[in-house]
């Protein structure tokens, strides 16, 4: 309280619960270790509110608020590599490396998922104020709520790749999956260049 008229309120919370998902199908394989993915959740709250009496039949009040939310998500495989072709799917974004998104045909899917690493940062600005007008048995309230929100969403898209080994193309590959994938030999493959 800064005088009878006029009282300051300001308030500050952060949570953060950084948590390991070792089988989490959007992450990568749920079947195999080490496609598991690191995943955050940071939030912060701020507010300022400040209450002023001009006289006993006139209060004013102004809010400001802050909120902002952090959730990022990457692969747990970012060191991984895969024989036969280092290197050939890094992308040129931090933690975008690691196995691409690998199918062998009569086994599980290696690899984590085409859309990792993630992120996702909302923030919402509040300005809120109103004023409390009394006149004899009567009070009457004005005020407004103006509310800005940002949000970036960073959702790579096939950055690392996608390999399929089926066995199932003659003369390129040795016609068995497994083998191919040992040898290298994918009958097909893909990579959005343009992906971060």
């Amino acid at each position: 309280s800064f005088s009878a008229s006029d009282n300051f309120y300001a308030n500050y919370n952060r949570y953060n619960d950084p948590s390991f998902e070792p089988q989490n199908s959007l992450c990568g394989s749920s079947t195999l270790p080490f496609f598991g993915c690191n995943a955050g959740l940071t939030t912060q709250l701020g507010s300022l509110d400040e209450t002023h009496i001009f006289s006993p039949a006139v209060v004013n009040e102004i809010r400001l608020g802050v909120n902002r939310l952090v959730q990022p998500r990457v692969q747990q495989d970012i060191t991984a590599t895969f024989p036969g072709l280092p290197g050939a799917f890094l992308g040129y974004l931090a933690n975008n490396t690691g196995v691409p998104r690998t199918t062998v045909t009569g086994y599980s899917t290696l690899g984590g998922a085409t859309n990792l690493p993630s992120e996702r940062d909302d923030t919402t600005y509040q300005f809120i104020e109103s004023l409390l007008w009394t006149k004899g048995k009567h009070s009457f309230k004005f005020g407004g709520d103006y509310r800005k929100f940002f949000s970036t969403n960073l959702q790579t898209s096939n950055g690392r790749g996608t390999l399929s080994f089926t066995g199932s193309a003659p003369g390129v590959t040795s016609g068995y999956p497994l083998a191919d994938l040992l040898l290298g030999l994918p009958t097909t493959s893909s990579r959005n260049p343009y992906s971060p």
